[in-house]
């Protein structure tokens, strides 16, 4: 039984493995700075439609709602400030008669930008300009009215 020479294999192996690697790490940073991203605006939404529930109207909802959103620092480069705009932002109290199935709600939207290290196309995933992708929430909470009675 004779056997052949099996010499070069690795100078074809060693390329082929370092680039899966370097491929994996890749995607690896970017979906977990993307989650993290996500799950930090998401704190920041939850936060400021609990806050907003608490106020009495509409303009001061959405005071509570901004200061709330004030309270979550991000990095300013990674992670950009979760941002809310009026029209993101619904204050339903039906007036003070709500119908008889219906609880007065406020809805928050807020939306982060999220620099992705290494901006390469996943799962359809495109980042925007800049290398940045968005990451959106919205929270829907009760509006809580509290009466202070004195007897």
């Amino acid at each position: 039984m004779r056997r052949r020479k099996q010499k070069g294999h690795l100078m074809f192996e060693l390329p082929m493995a370092t680039f899966f690697i370097v491929l994996i790490a890749l995607i690896t940073a970017n979906m977990s700075l993307l989650l993290w991203g996500i799950n930090f605006n998401d704190r920041a939404c939850r936060d400021a439609a609990r806050s907003a529930a608490q106020g009495s109207d509409y303009e001061s909802a959405l005071k509570l709602a901004k200061a709330s959103l004030k309270a979550h620092r991000a990095d300013g480069f990674m992670i950009e400030q979760p941002e809310l705009s009026a029209g993101d932002f619904v204050y339903e109290d039906f007036g003070g008669t709500a119908p008889a199935d219906v609880s007065p709600y406020v809805k928050v939207k807020t939306t982060t930008r999220v620099r992705i290290p290494a901006p390469i196309m996943l799962l359809g995933l495109a980042p925007t300009s800049n290398g940045f992708m968005n990451a959106t929430c919205i929270y829907c909470f009760p509006i809580v009215k509290f009466k202070l009675r004195l007897s």
